[in-house]
């Protein structure tokens, strides 16, 4: 780990001096009304729409969390007086 900076200054050496490496796939340079392109579309989509109902769902737990804490702070804070 010491030569963390090292390897990735190597790799990125790598990387630049090795154009063929940096290609992009057959799908970004193809058709792009192609069979593949527009699976390709789809999947970023479907992939996008789990990501961000994934988030939702965990920020909707969050405000339920946090609206619950508020409450049974309330509570206490009646019970005490």
């Amino acid at each position: 780990m010491r030569n963390l900076p090292a390897q990735i200054g190597f790799a990125l050496l790598i990387l630049l001096t090795s154009p063929k490496l940096l290609w992009a796939c057959s799908v970004c340079f193809g058709d792009p009304s192609s069979r593949a392109a527009k699976s390709v579309s789809i999947a970023v989509l479907v992939m996008l729409g789990v990501i961000v109902s994934m988030l939702a769902g965990v920020g909707a737990t969050i405000l339920v969390w946090m609206r619950r804490a508020k409450k049974v702070s309330e509570i206490s804070s009646s019970l005490q007086d």
